[in-house]
């Protein structure tokens, strides 16, 4: 008897671990979607890839790369959604808050966001994504509309271009499936598109880049 009772709970405890092992194994799949998504870019079109070394860019490549731009203020979207989740091990969240912070030029962008306040004044990056992570909150949603994206320009500084998305915000917040916030906004992103130097095997290049700059 006490031999069938180890079994069946040595039974048990294979199938939680299975289970957990499971449920890890779908979020690090779902983080590497994410990843994967904010890695792609056109690759089919030839004059997306001329533009990478190219000493300057054509009104057409700008707008590729502007809608790049536009992509990875959506996968920073889809970051604070799984950064608020409280449903995901701690793990996966601060991995994917070192995601979201490398959509960004640097940790120290600021922006003029709050999960709890649209009057607030302008915190870093790093600052925001830390309020995102210890909130008390369950989860936030955040459903955006676009108004209006322009044709990036060369800024003062050289080999720099900045082209400003603007978007409606609405941004809700749950606890115990319970709406407790909901705050709606307008915000204007900046997309910055540079020459970065990137490491290629053992070469090193200077490459076309995108990443988001300041938020309003």
């Amino acid at each position: 008897m006490k031999k069938n009772l180890y079994i069946y709970f040595f039974g048990l405890l294979l199938f939680a671990l299975l289970l957990i092992s499971c449920g890890r194994a779908m979020r690090e799949n779902e983080m590497a979607k994410m990843k994967s998504k904010a890695d792609t870019i056109i690759v089919n079109n030839a004059n997306m890839l001329d533009a990478f070394e190219a000493d300057s860019l054509s009104p057409e490549q700008l707008t590729l790369f502007q809608q790049r731009g536009q992509q990875k203020l959506e996968d920073f979207i889809n970051y604070i959604e799984l950064i608020s989740n409280k449903k995901y091990d701690r793990e996966l969240r601060l991995a994917a808050c070192q995601q979201a912070l490398e959509l960004f030029t640097d940790s120290s962008v600021e922006v003029k966001i709050s999960i709890r306040d649209t009057t607030l004044k302008s915190q870093t990056i790093a600052a925001f994504l830390k309020e995102v992570y210890i909130s008390d909150f369950d989860s936030v949603k955040i459903k955006t509309d676009l108004v209006a994206v322009a044709q990036p320009q060369l800024t003062g500084k050289p080999l720099i271009y900045s082209g400003p998305v603007k978007a409606k915000v609405n941004m809700q917040a749950y606890k115990k499936a319970q709406l407790v916030i909901d705050l709606n906004s307008t915000h204007t992103a900046s997309t910055l598109i540079c020459k970065t130097e990137k490491k290629f095997g053992n070469e090193s290049k200077r490459v076309w880049t995108v990443s988001i700059g300041k938020i309003n």
